[in-house]
């Protein structure tokens, strides 16, 4: 049987993402995240509200380009990601 998923990997490498409150008050949303998931594996995003993962989805799909680090998405057929 032949392992289903992209060969290589989803690598994420989120160093910060920082929003300003409406007083202009610096608030750090995330921080050193880092993560890979490899072929066939199955990977979900838990935590409580307000951790981050939200965020860190915003900036997978490609809605928030504005944060330090970076992420390489899964190569053969399309680069595009989608959720639900």
């Amino acid at each position: 049987m032949q392992p289903v998923g992209a060969v290589v990997p989803l690598k994420v490498d989120i160093a910060e993402k920082t929003f300003r409150s409406a007083r202009g008050v610096s608030i750090t949303a995330l921080q050193d995240l880092s993560f890979e998931v490899r072929q066939g594996e199955f990977a979900c995003l838990l935590g409580p509200s307000g951790c981050g993962k939200t965020t860190t989805l915003r900036i997978l799909l490609g809605l928030d380009k504005d944060f330090s680090g970076s992420f390489q998405l899964p190569q053969g057929g399309s680069n595009r990601i989608a959720a639900v």
